[in-house]
């Protein structure tokens, strides 16, 4: 997706920029109006120094880009489901703005 290495070695695999860098790279790469992406720890151990159930969820599209954090509570399988299902309402909250 195109992140670049230098923003993992200083920030880790679990940051916002680097979320946002995903999303960024998604929608480029499928030539898609919006790119989601998603990063966290699921456990079951902590990831990057970051504990278990953070998940950061990015949203590129047209009207610009933006980075959710989340604390999420359970074992991998829900936290996992989680964030699919935030990540989802993110995106479809702006669509909803872009009809407007």
């Amino acid at each position: 997706m195109g992140v670049e290495a230098q923003l993992i070695q200083e920030r880790g695999t679990v940051d916002p920029e680097v979320a946002l860098s995903m999303a960024r790279g998604a929608r480029r790469v499928c030539g898609a109006d919006y790119g989601l992406a998603t990063t966290g720890a699921a456990g079951p151990e902590p990831w990057d120094g970051k504990p278990v159930g953070r998940v950061y969820l990015g949203l590129a599209g047209p009207a610009g880009s933006q980075v959710l954090e989340r604390n999420y509570e359970g074992d991998r399988q829900q936290i996992r489901q989680q964030a699919v299902c935030d990540g989802l309402a993110l995106l479809l909250e702006a669509l909803a703005e872009e009809a407007k």
